[in-house]
């Protein structure tokens, strides 16, 4: 069986709406392979793992388990009749971004937003059932999906990315630049301006003069009658003259 022959391939398409499951099963069925369906998502899951799909398309709102509930199980529980894990398309009505950020967390394979081109629907069916018949090593969604984006301009995507890393907080000023550090005070005043030197004991409470010791008082005493006797001895002399002047 060549990579081009996909007669040998089961595929399953689960949606809950008759007109668009008989849509995608009649494009599945254009590419040869052996088509299963399911109207719901409990339905999926039964016939799933009952038949080893090799691909299946899930629309995401179903009654029961959602399509990426479904898509979760399959991937980490179902094996194709080779005993690989079944390639998984989403056909989902929430947006390019929003399926960019989903699928890879349900862990599916491809998706195609509603409305879509019915050859492009068959383009990703083709490309996942081929990853399968070359065991495992076909595209990954961003391989498979041919970008929508205008050329020269960064997938959203990376573009959400590089805005985060700019979000990023810058880092704290340090402490505060540390508390800026206090200017060191003043060594204590200035060392409390010293105070001026006391004038020595007032210089030194001027020298009172050396008190008479008790002989000099008693030298002094004697001193005295002697001036008066001197004194009285003049005057006498005086009289005298003048008494003899008169004779």
């Amino acid at each position: 069986m060549g990579h081009g022959d996909l007669s040998k391939l089961k595929i399953l398409v689960a949606d809950d709406e008759p007109q668009l499951r008989a849509l995608v099963v009649s494009c599945a069925r254009s590419l040869g392979a052996e088509v299963v369906e399911a109207g719901d998502g409990d339905e999926a899951w039964t016939v799933a793992d009952a038949v080893h799909p090799d691909v299946v398309v899930l629309d995401v709102m179903m009654p029961g388990m959602s399509g990426w509930d479904v898509c979760r199980r399959i991937k980490t529980s179902a094996t194709t009749a080779r005993g690989g894990r079944p390639k998984v398309l989403m056909l989902t009505g929430i947006g390019e971004h929003l399926n960019e950020m989903t699928s890879p967390l349900f862990a599916a394979d491809d998706w195609i937003n509603k409305p879509f081109d019915v050859a492009d629907l068959k383009e990703r069916i083709t490309l996942l059932a081929r990853a399968v018949l070359l065991e495992g090593t076909g595209p990954s969604i961003k391989k498979a999906r041919p970008s929508t984006e205008p050329k020269g301009k960064k997938p959203a995507a990376a573009k959400k990315k590089a805005a985060a890393k700019k979000k990023k907080a810058p880092p704290k000023k340090k402490a505060a630049a540390k508390k800026k550090k206090a200017p060191p005070k003043k060594k204590a005043a200035a060392k409390k301006k010293k105070a001026p030197p006391k004038k020595k004991a007032a210089a030194k409470k001027k020298k009172a003069p050396p008190k008479k010791t008790a002989t000099a008082r008693r030298a002094a005493k004697k001193a005295a009658p002697k001036r008066g006797a001197k004194r009285a001895t003049k005057a006498t002399r005086r009289k005298a003259k003048r008494a003899a002047s008169k004779k």
